[in-house]
């Protein structure tokens, strides 16, 4: 895959020309397509005037990555020459390499009195990982934009969390909201993978001067794997791969939230002053989630048990009734499953749904006290730098988990198998 960037003002633009053999239609196991690469082309409207030459070349190259990573390609190709280092890496965790390299070129490093970077996206996770970071954190949204030649959004409401950020800016943190159409690359529309949501942050790195890179990473996806089965996150292919190609751009991960289950980040963020800004649903304008897609349900129905408000039984009638909700509970194991284990063993009302749920889900035999606790070998996924910082802000808010919460923890299994459920 070749790689042309273009800067002109504050756009920068980015060009993928496939070589002969890349495959950009990636399947799934059954034959049918999981995604391609849809268009050529992406931009960047960033809030400053835009200098390649002030910009190092390992970050424009992790840009490209994030994108031609998730692809067939054979190899990367780009128009300017990346370091021995990032080169080294790229070729460490990927079957392609990575060219032109010049071997004279130092990484890419900090200024001194630099600060670390949140990708935020104004939900309560991403609103979480803001309060226990660093105090000079930079929050950095992605805004959806769409292609010069489309108009198309989807279902998304960008409404919320750019109202989210207006109102960080003013309160005094350093927001910064870019737009870009580098979604709309894939087909259908969306990030090919975690780190496509940093690309702003990565660009702008060098300009805000940034040294690490945080996200609203919660422990049902980082060490329960979407509340499946648990895992060493610092030891999985996921961390490690996008973590190194980081790390070799000078932006380390920083993942506050990782050791918290949705639980503690909702709660926390409930206690703070972002409450009545943070919203997870992209489907809903401020003040009004779309109160039909699964994130609606497990939110809201976490919030209540949080909060000890009740839902009225109508309500939950309604919520339980949802194509989309349906969907999602009629699959073994149920994502996130332990949250959902948590609001349905502390439902007390009448409603038929979730104690047929709670009954499913055994809830009665488990021991979810872990839910409400950190879980302390998370440390291992915070930058070095903020180690230290971050762990006394999550242990002033959130007990450590003992010895037999992380026995509990890291027994959790609902994956069909021998042992059954």
């Amino acid at each position: 895959m070749k790689v042309s960037v273009e800067s002109r003002e504050s756009t920068l633009s980015f060009y993928f020309e496939p070589h002969p053999g890349d495959r950009i239609e990636m399947g799934k196991p059954d034959g049918s397509m999981r995604y391609r690469l849809a268009r050529p082309d992406c931009r960047f409207f960033l809030p400053t005037v835009f200098e390649l030459e002030d910009c190092h070349p390992d970050l424009i190259a992790a840009v490209a990555l994030a994108v031609c990573s998730s692809l067939g390609i054979k190899s990367l190709v780009l128009d300017k020459a990346v370091s021995r280092l990032f080169a080294d890496t790229v070729g460490r965790f990927y079957r392609f390499g990575i060219k032109p390299v010049d071997d004279k070129l130092e990484p890419r490093k900090p200024r001194p009195a630099s600060r670390p970077g949140l990708c935020f996206s104004g939900g309560v996770d991403s609103s979480a990982a803001l309060l226990l970071g660093p105090d000079d954190c930079v929050p950095v949204f992605l805004e959806r934009s769409s292609p010069p030649d489309s108009m198309f959004m989807g279902i998304y409401d960008k409404d919320a969390p750019l109202r989210a950020c207006r109102v960080l800016k003013k309160a005094g943190w350093p927001v910064q909201a870019v737009k870009t159409d580098i979604e709309f690359l894939r087909s259908p529309v969306g990030f090919f993978n975690d780190l496509v949501m940093a690309t702003p942050l990565i660009l702008l790195a060098d300009h805000l001067n940034l040294d690490s890179i945080a996200y609203g990473l919660i422990l049902e996806s980082a060490y329960l794997a979407k509340g499946f089965r648990y895992r060493d996150y610092a030891q999985s292919g996921h961390f490690k791969r996008y973590n190194g190609i980081a790390a070799a751009a000078g932006l380390p991960f920083n993942l506050p939230t990782a050791g918290l289950s949705e639980l503690v980040t909702t709660r926390l963020v409930l206690e703070s002053p972002l409450q009545h800004t943070a919203q997870s649903c992209v489907r809903g304008p401020f003040g009004r989630p779309c109160m039909m897609c699964w994130k609606c349900f497990r939110k809201n129905l976490l919030e209540a048990s949080v909060t000890g408000e009740g839902i009225p039984k109508q309500e939950l009638r309604r919520y339980f009734g949802m194509p989309d909700v349906a969907a999602e509970l009629a699959k073994a194991p149920i994502k996130h499953e332990n949250v959902i284990a948590y609001i349905a063993g502390n439902y007390r009302g009448q409603s038929e749904q979730m104690r047929e749920l709670a009954g499913r889900l055994g809830v009665e035999e488990l021991d979810l006290d872990w839910t409400t606790r950190w879980l302390p070998c998370s440390r291992e996924v915070l930058a070095e730098r903020y180690h230290k910082q971050i762990e006394e802000k999550i242990t002033r808010l959130v007990e450590p988990m003992n010895e037999r919460d992380i026995a509990n923890i890291e027994s959790w299994d609902r994956l069909p198998g021998e042992k059954g459920r």
